[in-house]
């Protein structure tokens, strides 16, 4: 009767032991399998104290966030909307001035497209020159929106697309005509341009540095378009991060897409 009772002790220590030696192991693999949530030590400056850029005809309208009709006939109403990612400041006047700024010739613009595909008739991305008078203003580039696997976060990136000039001023807009409503375009815009400054100071503290680190010290120095972009090709903790820097909260658990081609 001993023996029997000491087998079967035996039997059940010995599961009881191998369960204790595979639950870290199991444990282990379940937090492989979804990570928790990480936390970025990236930080965005913008340095507010300082005069606002010059953007030229302060008439001419810039908002990053869905211009046109709010509701139009027949189409949904979408939250979040079509979104510009890109820091704004609101002056004293109440004029939102909406701008990033890179040390690249040919940078990536990043917007948030809540539409599908399927419901989107066109989309364009012009850029206009930064003459003072936008009467004069001129397009150097106009290339066509080709949308993909959205409603998501898009890259439009320019290289082979347009090489911005130092010391000139860009005005930028994305528009979207939609099928429920093609007569009424959407859109957001703003500005970019090269920082000469910015990038005479930083070309020889980035080199030989990782994309992280220099995602880091271009978002100190207030660098967003590169910042940005840099943070989405190493880090989600590091973009989403930065979303929330400039007030972009709502967007912040949205996914990065891989889209998008811009069509001549």
């Amino acid at each position: 009767m001993l023996r029997k009772i000491s087998k079967i002790n035996y039997r059940y220590i010995s599961v009881l032991m191998l369960g204790l030696i595979s639950f870290p192991l199991i444990l282990l693999k379940v937090q492989g399998e979804s990570p928790p949530n990480q936390v970025s030590l990236i930080q965005f400056l913008q340095k507010k104290d300082e005069p606002p850029p010059d953007l030229g005809d302060k008439g001419a309208p810039v908002g990053r966030v869905q211009g046109g009709p709010r509701s139009p006939n027949n189409c949904p109403h979408i939250q979040p909307p079509l979104t510009a990612i890109v820091p704004s400041i609101l002056e004293p006047s109440l004029l939102t001035l909406v701008w990033g700024t890179t040390i690249k010739s040919s940078p990536s613009l990043w917007f948030y497209v809540p539409y599908s595909p399927r419901d989107v008739e066109s989309s364009k991305l012009i850029i206009w020159d930064g003459v003072a008078d936008r009467r004069k203003h001129q397009p150097v580039y106009q290339g066509n929106v080709t949308l993909e696997a959205t409603p998501g976060i898009i890259r439009l990136s320019l290289v082979d697309k347009i090489k911005l000039e130092d010391n000139q001023k860009y005005h930028w807009y994305l528009s979207v005509s939609l099928k429920c409503n093609p007569q009424d375009d959407i859109g957001v815009n703003g500005w970019v341009w090269i920082d000469k400054e910015k990038l005479n100071a930083l070309t020889p503290t980035l080199a030989g540095k990782s994309k992280q680190e220099q995602a880091f010290i271009l978002a100190q120095e207030g660098i967003w378009q590169d910042a940005f972009t840099l943070a989405v090709e190493n880090s989600p903790a590091d973009w989403q991060k930065l979303l929330m820097d400039i007030d972009l909260h709502d967007i912040v658990r949205e996914k990065v897409v891989d889209c998008c081609s811009l069509v001549e």
